[in-house]
C-alpha cells in the first residue's frame, strides 16, 4: 500500500506539473515549436505513468505477500549486517586503543631515554671542559720559552713569530660538533 501510494503521490506532481504547463500555453496566443513539444513529450510520459501505474497495481495485487516476505528478507540481511559492522567497529576501536597505548608507553620510554641523554651529555660536557682545562695547563706548562721554540719549515725569512694557537668554541654540544672537532684536530697538530 505504501508503494502505491508513494507512486500515486508522484503520478499526481507530474499531472499538476503538466497541468501548469497546459495553464501557460493556454494563456499564449500563440505557442512555440517547442513549447508543443514540451507538452506533447509530457503528455506521453504521463500515459506512459498512467500505464506503469495500471501495471503496477495490478502486480501489487498480485505480489502483496511476496513484497512482504521480500522486505522481511531483506531487513534481516540489513539487521545481520548491522551486527557485522558493529562487530569490526569494536575491533577497529579495541586495536585502535592498544595502539594508542602503545604509542604512549613508547614517548614515555624514548622522553625518558631523551632525559638520559641529555643529562649524560652535561656530565660529558662537564668533565670534557675539566679535562681540556687540565690539557691546557699541560700544554703551556711542558711548552719551552718563546726564544727556545722552533720555528716552522713553513714559516721562513725574517719573520720568526711563534705560530697562535687555534681557538674557538670547544665546549661540548651536540650543536657544535665542527667546531669540537676542529678544536682536536688543532689540539693534535
Amino acid at each position: 500500500a505504501g508503494a502505491y501510494l508513494l507512486f500515486q503521490d508522484q503520478l499526481d506532481q507530474q499531472l499538476r506539473a503538466s497541468q501548469r504547463r497546459e495553464a501557460a500555453l493556454s494563456k499564449k496566443t500563440r505557442p512555440s515549436a517547442e513549447l508543443t513539444k514540451a507538452f506533447e513529450d509530457e503528455q506521453a510520459r504521463r500515459a506512459a505513468a498512467e500505464k506503469k501505474l495500471t501495471a503496477s497495481v495490478a502486480e501489487y495485487g498480485e505480489s502483496t505477500s511476496h513484497s512482504y516476505a521480500l522486505l522481511e528478507s531483506l531487513l534481516g540481511e540489513q539487521l545481520a549486517e548491522g551486527r557485522r559492522m558493529q562487530a569490526a567497529l569494536a575491533e577497529t576501536t579495541r586495536a585502535s586503543a592498544e595502539t594508542r597505548k602503545a604509542l604512549a608507553e613508547e614517548q614515555a620510554r624514548r622522553a625518558e631515554a631523551e632525559r638520559k641523554l641529555a643529562l649524560a651529555l652535561s656530565e660529558h660536557a662537564k668533565s670534557s671542559a675539566e679535562q681540556q682545562k687540565q690539557l691546557a695547563r699541560l700544554h703551556i706548562a711542558e711548552a719551552p720559552p718563546r726564544s727556545v721554540r722552533e720555528i716552522p719549515a713553513s714559516h721562513s725569512g725574517g719573520s720568526r713569530r711563534a705560530r697562535p694557537l687555534k681557538t674557538g668554541n670547544c665546549t661540548l654540544d651536540t650543536k657544535n660538533v665542527g667546531s669540537l672537532k676542529d678544536c682536536l684536530n688543532a689540539f693534535n697538530q
